[in-house]
C-alpha cells in the first residue's frame, strides 16, 4: 500500500474461522495496516466495538453464534458505530441484497485473492480522508483543522498555523526547492526587508518541533530557499 501506515485505520475483523481470520489479517498487515483486532464471535465483536469503536469492520456473514446480517444491524444501532464502514464477506454471492439491507456498505465474496478486499478498504479510507480534509504525501498525513502532522500513522507534531503551512508547502512542492520570498509571503502574507532572517527563524522553529526523521528531509538550497526531499525521491538525487 502506497504511503505506509494510515491515520485512524483501526480495523476489526469479525470471523469465526481461524484460518480465514489469519489470512485476512496477513493481507492487511502486508499492505501496511498495523492496527488490527479480531473477534471470533458476534458477542465478542459487540463488546469490542462498544469499548473501542474501530474505523472499519470486516464482517463474515456466516458466524457460529449469530447471523452476520443481524450483527450488522446491531452495530448500526450503536451511536458510536452508526457510520462506521462495514465490509461484509460471504461464500455466497446471492446474499448481496440481504447484506446491503442489513446496513453493510460493501459486499465481497470470499476469495483466495485479497485484491478486491484491499481495494475496497483503500476506497473506504480514501473517501473518509476526503470528507475529513486529510492530506497525504508518502508517509506523512496533514490534519489542517488541528495543524497536526502524522508520520507512519502516528502523531509526530502539533504545529503553529505558520509552521504548519510552511511544512505543508514544502511537502506539496517537493522535490522542487521553494524560493525564500515565496515561503515568507505564504506564511506572513506580506513583504519584509529582513526576509532571510525571519524565514530562518520559522524554519528553526519547525525543526525544533518535528522528529528527526522529518527534519532530515528539509534541505537548505544555498542562495535560493528550501526543499523537502521525501522518502521516495531517488537516493542519488538526495546528496
Amino acid at each position: 500500500m502506497a504511503g505506509g501506515k494510515r491515520v485512524g485505520t483501526q480495523i476489526l475483523i469479525v470471523e469465526d474461522d481461524d484460518d480465514w481470520s489469519e489470512i485476512i489479517r496477513l493481507w492487511l498487515k502486508t499492505s501496511g495496516y498495523a492496527d488490527l483486532r479480531t473477534a471470533a464471535s458476534g458477542r465478542q465483536a459487540l463488546r469490542m466495538v462498544r469499548l473501542s469503536p474501530p474505523d472499519c469492520i470486516i464482517l463474515d456473514l456466516q458466524l457460529t453464534d449469530q447471523d452476520g446480517s443481524l450483527l450488522c444491524r446491531r452495530i448500526r444501532e450503536l451511536p458510536e458505530t452508526r457510520k462506521t464502514p462495514v465490509i461484509m464477506l460471504t461464500n455466497y454471492a446471492g446474499e448481496k441484497v440481504a447484506c446491503l439491507k442489513a446496513g453493510a456498505d460493501y459486499f465481497i465474496a470470499k476469495s483466495p485473492n485479497g485484491e478486491e478486499l484491499l481495494a475496497t478498504i483503500e476506497a473506504v479510507f480514501r473517501r473518509r480522508d476526503l470528507d475529513a480534509g486529510i492530506e497525504r504525501r508518502d508517509d506523512l498525513a496533514f490534519l489542517p483543522e488541528r495543524h497536526e502532522i502524522y508520520l507512519d500513522g502516528v502523531l509526530a507534531a502539533t504545529l503553529t498555523p505558520k509552521t504548519y503551512e510552511l511544512l505543508r508547502t514544502l511537502v506539496e512542492r517537493s522535490p522542487s526547492p521553494v524560493p525564500r520570498e515565496d515561503l515568507f509571503r505564504l506564511v506572513e502574507n506580506r513583504e519584509d526587508p529582513a526576509i532571510s532572517r525571519a524565514l530562518d527563524i520559522l524554519i528553526n522553529r519547525l525543526r525544533k518541533t518535528l522528529p528527526e526523521k522529518i527534519i532530515r528531509r528539509i534541505k537548505s538550497v544555498r542562495g535560493f530557499g528550501y526543499a523537502y526531499i521525501g522518502p521516495n525521491f531517488p537516493k542519488t538525487l538526495k546528496k
